[in-house]
């Protein structure tokens, strides 16, 4: 990997065929590893930077002073989250995403199994927890009264609701990408 830069403008080996696949795997790996001791190094400034804020509040005197290193003890800290997800190599936090994934896929296939004999009540509560939004759309029809029937209001007629299956839209939950980059 140590010739990477000798190569060409715009010619590496890894767009020259056939490449090296375990050449190109070590140098993900050497990728991953340098963003992970990255994010630690920046977790290990933003963690001073809040201890540093945070003492020099304890003892400054007025309140004005106290509000600007709480603001920025606050940042600090927003920093220290935003780079902690990122120590996890990123092999690890995809494949955390797979298996989380597939175990939706699962709990999915099982209630598709199970829904002809959920009462309504059950399947509303499955579909809560499946689908993080359904958006449904109807077809509004105006009947009129018929004539003859007895009536109970003075309307002139209903409206008849019918659902419109080919525009119905749902989002199933998301799985949490845990500080994705």
């Amino acid at each position: 990997m140590d010739h990477f830069y000798d190569d060409p403008p715009g010619e590496t080996r890894f767009n020259r065929l056939p490449f090296d696949l375990t050449e190109f795997q070590d140098a993900i790996t050497m990728v991953e590893a340098n963003m992970v001791a990255e994010a630690e190094r920046r977790i290990g400034e933003a963690t001073e930077a809040v201890e540093r804020f945070t003492l020099a509040w304890v003892e400054a005197t007025g309140d004005q002073q106290r509000a600007v290193l709480k603001r920025k003890a606050d940042e600090a800290e927003v920093e220290l989250e935003n780079w902690r997800p990122r120590t996890v190599p990123l092999g690890e936090r995809i494949e955390a995403l797979f298996h989380r994934d597939k175990k939706q896929q699962a709990e999915r296939e099982r209630l598709l199994a199970e829904l002809p004999t959920l009462e309504y009540r059950e399947r509303g509560e499955a579909f809560r927890r499946l689908f993080k939004r359904v958006e449904l759309y109807w077809d509004r029809e105006w009947v009129p009264a018929k004539p003859g029937t007895p009536k109970r209001t003075n309307r002139t007629g209903r409206n008849k609701y019918t659902l419109r299956h080919d525009l119905t839209e749902w989002e199933f939950a998301t799985t949490d990408l845990a500080g994705g980059w």
